[in-house]
Order: C-alpha cells, then sequence, then structure tokens
C-alpha cells in the first residue's frame, strides 16, 4: 500500500508545530511517496539536525521521494530550506 503527500507551501507551520496538511498515520511495510509542489526536499529528523532515516535529493516540481517504513514508530520530517515546512508520519504496527 502506498499513500502520497503533496509537499509544497500550503505546509506553513509555526516554529516547533507540525503541518496538520502533511502529518498523516500509516501502518508498517507502507510506502510514503512525497510530491514536491515547487522546489523542496524531504529530510527526517527534526530541524536543523537531520537524524538519517531518509533524505531526498531536491525535488522540483512534480518530481517525487519515496520511502518505506519497516518499523513501528513517529518519523518528524522537514524541508531544510523553508523554515515552516515541518510534518510527521506516525507508523503504527501492521
Amino acid at each position: 500500500m502506498a499513500t502520497t503527500l503533496d509537499w509544497g507551501f500550503s505546509c506553513n507551520a509555526p516554529a516547533g508545530a507540525f503541518c496538520q496538511e502533511a502529518s498523516i498515520t500509516v501502518q508498517t511495510c507502507e510506502t510514503v511517496k512525497w510530491v514536491a509542489r515547487g522546489g523542496h526536499q524531504v529530510v527526517s529528523g527534526i530541524r536543523p539536525n537531520p537524524d538519517g532515516t531518509f533524505a531526498s535529493e531536491w525535488l522540483s516540481s512534480g518530481q517525487s521521494f519515496s520511502f518505506k517504513f519497516e518499523e513501528p514508530g513517529e518519523y518528524p520530517f522537514y524541508c531544510p530550506p523553508h523554515a515552516n515546512m515541518n510534518a510527521k508520519i506516525t507508523v503504527w504496527p501492521a
């Protein structure tokens, strides 16, 4: 199963908060696909500290990045150059 997220400027979370539109819950072994709406990047962790779980290259509008979540947990992520683009994936056991 795959879930697609639009990743763009509609995500406007204040510092320390997560964008509700891009924060979702999935089950283990699900793949999440981020589709860039403008130039963006997807990096796991809490700004400004990537945690190394996943990271995309720079994505131009329409390009995508996918990651399969194998373990339950919370996975925060952000777009490095855009301060208000912070969200999280919550992964539940299947």
